[in-house]
């Protein structure tokens, strides 16, 4: 089970941790061409695993792993997807991850703009005591 957010080119004037009105005119523009989004990324966090549109990205707690191979016609990715297992260290290669690619992260659980705050926090914790009660108790106290 992962956590899960999509990085966009979304404006910055869209408010973050909390529930809004999408405005009904929003037209998102696409993140740009893989190329150079795996070349950001490499940057921000070198040593990592960065081919075919994925970047692979190692913390103390587990992977995040990062997607952009989704492409519009004109070959450029239209968000960059994101898997981790919602830890704090994952919250925060997805921060770097944003600042190294101009881009802003939504929440596939809450539908809001991380904070990388408080609510993005509460979102993450929500997430890993849903999947430790899935499991049955596991015990993923390395995810927290």
């Amino acid at each position: 089970m992962s956590w899960g957010c999509v990085l966009l080119r979304l404006p910055p004037d869209l408010p973050a941790g909390v529930d809004f009105e999408w405005p009904a005119d929003l037209v998102v523009p696409p993140v740009g061409p893989p190329a150079e989004i795996e070349a950001a990324l490499s940057a921000a966090f070198p040593g990592q695993r960065h081919q075919g549109g994925q970047s692979a990205v190692e913390t103390p707690d587990g992977l995040v792993l990062l997607d952009y191979d989704s492409c519009d016609d004109d070959g450029l990715a239209t968000y960059v997807g994101v898997t981790c297992g919602g830890s704090a260290a994952a919250m925060e290669a997805i921060r770097l991850a944003c600042e190294a690619l101009g881009l802003r992260g939504l929440d596939s659980q809450t539908g809001q703009i991380l904070d990388f705050g408080p609510a993005t926090a509460e979102s993450a914790k929500a997430f890993r005591d849903f999947r430790d009660r899935a499991l049955g108790g596991c015990d993923q106290s390395s995810q927290a």
